[in-house]
């Protein structure tokens, strides 16, 4: 069941109510790894639709103990059209005032970054760090200053929730095959953000610099430095700026997957790694889900398109980057 509640002053209180949505079209959740959580639909104005009347911006959306706030709304005397993004989201308008020094363990920093907010996290991330100052802004920004940290990544949960893992998903042998159960395949590239050196900057005047093999295709694209005086020895610095950097192009790869197809396993779940298997194009390789859309078909939410990425072993970047040295 979807729901929809809203606040309201009763008084000096602040009440809320809820009622069932029951009467909508184009229905679409987007969801990616550490990134966008968004819903949209149109709610139609009908009698059977309670949920209808209380859909303003600011409102929530629950859908399987999943809350979206709605931010934007066209509205018309049938119809309104929304758009909602995941009450996580709101955690970018709750400031961290303080700031916490020294080393300490991993759910120390997110117990600390999700101070003053209505969110857990369950984690399976452990270690003993330093963060430089850490603090003194938003929760969404210092989440994603520990996993920068770390190394991990987080997933957005139901029930105001969000899961830590050094990599979200799981190592499945579920397929994604052209003409058996994905309908379309699409490549896209971006080198907007390929960069192919950078220097690093430790203590007592240490200085290194990365130069990725793919600067002899891309030639020399810098980066900002990074400065950093934990760093004394410059085989740890030079490991730590290499991994800093994104010396290839941006790849993804957009599959529709066949409504009622099988051979996907029970669930697609962001971060899996699965097979993709395109004959035509002679492609068989294991890569990542890093997004997937939903949509509402006779009551279920089912997944309808996947965007794969970051793949394990021959990559479509791989393939690129041969195709483009072989010229």
């Amino acid at each position: 069941m979807i729901g929809v509640a809203k606040r309201f002053l009763s008084g000096n209180t602040v009440a809320r109510t809820e009622e069932p949505l029951s009467v909508f079209s184009d229905f679409r959740i987007e969801k990616e790894l550490m990134g966008k959580f968004e819903l949209t639909l149109t709610s139609h104005n009908l009698s059977n639709n309670p949920g209808h009347s209380l859909i303003d911006v600011e409102s929530e959306i629950i859908v399987d103990d999943f809350i979206f706030k709605i931010k934007q709304v066209s509205e018309t005397v049938s119809y309104k059209q929304v758009t909602a993004i995941s009450n996580f989201f709101d955690l970018n308008d709750n400031y961290v005032p303080n700031l916490i020094f020294n080393q300490n363990s991993f759910n120390t920093y997110a117990n600390f970054a999700l101070s003053g907010t209505n969110y857990t996290f369950s984690s399976s991330v452990e270690g003993i760090r330093e963060i430089p100052e850490f603090g003194m802004t938003n929760s969404v920004a210092l989440i994603n200053l520990i996993c920068q940290e770390y190394g991990c990544e987080y997933e957005i949960m139901p029930n105001n929730r969000i899961h830590f893992s050094p990599q979200i998903g799981n190592v499945t042998q579920d397929q994604f095959r052209y003409a058996y159960n994905i309908s379309n395949i699409t490549a896209n590239f971006d080198s907007s953000n390929l960069k192919t050196v950078i220097k690093g900057y430790g203590a007592n005047n240490l200085m290194v610099e990365y130069v990725a093999p793919t600067a002899q295709l891309f030639g020399r694209r810098e980066a900002e430095p990074i400065r950093d005086d934990r760093f004394t020895i410059a085989s740890n610095l030079l490991e730590y700026i290499s991994k800093e950097i994104q010396p290839n192009p941006d790849t993804n790869i957009e599959i529709d997957i066949i409504e009622g197809s099988e051979g996907l396993g029970e669930n697609i779940s962001l971060g899996n790694t699965v097979w993709l298997i395109h004959e035509p194009l002679g492609i068989e390789y294991q890569t990542r889900i890093y997004s997937y859309t939903q949509r509402m078909v006779k009551s279920d939410l089912i997944i309808s398109n996947v965007q794969l990425g970051n793949t394990v072993t021959k990559t479509l970047n791989n393939i690129f980057i041969d195709n483009r040295l072989r010229r």
